[in-house]
């Protein structure tokens, strides 16, 4: 009812062109504080972003201290100095690895069982190996898979040597053999000593994976952590790992968190970012939506894909936030 007497009383006062204009008012001030509110929400979001980063950095340059002297005092200073920690992993002691990437906080994130006992679990991509001790501490029997060398990683043909040397300086090593020891291996074998870990180290790129050189002739669980993106054919990776997998592969892929979250998504797509990121990374080359990777898991065998979840983590050296979203791929 007062809708209708405003409206009477701008056609007494301006006929139809003063109904019009008063609607027009009306509708541009709703606009103004609709664009309004959705600016300060943005910057509201921005700040709080801005400040998650600012804590996660904090934090890992007081770990690398915290590091630093715990293993001078417990004599091992000599032995990890260079080394590179992909994961921040508690081993005990009061030695906390700082590692660019700390998933402690996000592990429930993941459809995971607490207990694994009994459990043959693959991870692949290791690195430092967080992945892989938090299974084996849940009772798993593991094996953890990195590759044999940098040269083993996929990236383009003119661009290797100056990757290599690159790598090589920045580890401040003589050759490319030290670098790879400071940046994978040395520091697994460090985690896996302090832990007392049974977990076996198979040194192989994901492509010429076998049940004999792996140990068992399938796995009840395989994680394929953030490596979809790092490989030159993510497809035939996905089906050698099906080969070994008896239950459950699980994958992580990017997600924006910016876009809306639909349950179906029709349109498979595998965004290539190989020429984008070329100044910052030189090693990303895809980025598939939930929907590639559902038909591509399918394809090779799965028969219910589906989403475990999502979980946002800092890059911690470098302030970089990364936003990931779990593929849960099963055989029955």
């Amino acid at each position: 009812m007062k809708l209708l007497r405003r409206i009477a009383r701008a056609y007494a006062d301006g006929g139809v062109r003063g109904v019009g204009n008063r609607l027009a008012d009306r509708i541009m001030r709703r606009t103004e504080a609709a664009e309004l509110a959705s600016v300060l929400e943005k910057q509201r979001l921005e700040k709080e972003r801005q400040e998650r980063v600012a804590a996660a950095r904090r934090t890992y340059e007081q770990q690398v201290k915290m590091f630093e002297s715990r293993t001078r005092e417990l004599g091992y200073a000599d032995e990890v100095a260079g080394f590179f920690w992909y994961h921040t992993i508690d081993l005990g002691n009061g030695l906390v690895t700082p590692g660019e990437y700390d998933y402690r906080s996000v592990m429930r994130a993941f459809p995971i069982p607490e207990d694994m006992s009994g459990m043959n679990v693959l991870d692949v991509g290791s690195a430092t190996g967080f992945f892989a001790f938090e299974f084996e501490r849940r009772g798993a029997n593991v094996v953890s898979v990195d590759l044999p060398s940098f040269e083993a990683w996929d990236v383009l043909a003119g661009e290797r040597a100056n990757l290599m040397e690159q790598l090589r300086i920045g580890h401040g090593v003589a050759t490319i053999a030290d670098a790879y020891h400071r940046h994978l291996v040395g520091p697994f074998q460090f985690c896996h000593r302090m832990l007392r870990s049974k977990i076996r180290r198979c040194y192989s790129t994901v492509y010429e994976l076998t049940a004999e050189k792996l140990g068992f002739r399938q796995f009840d669980l395989i994680y394929l952590g953030d490596v979809v993106g790092h490989l030159f054919s993510p497809l035939k990776a996905l089906d050698v790992l099906a080969e070994l997998c008896r239950k459950m592969l699980v994958v992580t892929i990017p997600y924006n968190p910016n876009l809306p979250r639909v349950p179906v998504n029709p349109h498979p797509s595998m965004l290539f970012q190989g020429y984008r990121l070329v100044q910052l990374d030189s090693r990303s080359w895809w980025v598939p939506n939930f929907t590639c990777m559902e038909h591509m898991l399918k394809r090779i065998g799965f028969a219910q894909v589906t989403s475990g979840g999502r979980f946002s983590e800092i890059v911690r050296n470098i302030g970089l936030p990364l936003h990931r979203e779990i593929v849960c791929a099963t055989r029955s």
